[in-house]
């Protein structure tokens, strides 16, 4: 008996040609072929080449989406600094001192917040090379001056 719906799914879902699938599957090449013009293999085959490429894109995009999100968040930390208000005051009990911090702008460069914004802007390479037709460029030029060495 021929396997016929595992060499249906052979050939939607891989590059194999008729030819190859008739040797591997020891059919002739014909007959594979009339059965899968009848049961329109081909216009399958395109569909889930489509399907899996629109999959691929949702889920690269999904993915630059959290990078460009963690990459605000960095590029907003290194450009405030974080200052530290301590507050003493005399009690029955004893002094008690409360610490308040806050973020605010600075000229201090965060080598950990530049770090973390090159490994960003490596993932995003990484995903726009991945991503075929679909690119991201980013520009930072604006952001860099803000920083003192």
């Amino acid at each position: 008996m021929i396997p016929w719906e595992t060499i249906q799914q052979d050939y939607v879902t891989t590059d194999s040609s008729y030819a190859a699938l008739a040797r591997a599957y020891g059919v002739p090449r014909s007959t594979l072929r009339r059965r899968a013009k009848a049961e329109n293999w081909q216009r399958q085959r395109e569909e889930f080449r489509r399907q899996a490429q629109t999959a691929r894109q949702d889920r690269v995009d999904r993915l630059l989406e959290g990078v460009l999100d963690r990459l605000e968040q960095a590029l907003e930390q290194v450009r405030m600094q974080p200052v530290v208000y301590k507050t003493r005051r005399d009690t029955p009990e004893g002094t008690v001192t409360e610490e308040r911090k806050e973020f605010q702008p600075g000229t201090v460069v965060d080598r950990d917040g530049l770090r973390q914004i090159l490994a960003m802007l490596k993932e995003l390479k990484a995903l726009q090379e991945e991503g075929g037709e679909k690119t991201l460029v980013v520009t930072l030029a604006g952001e860099l001056p803000d920083f003192a060495g």
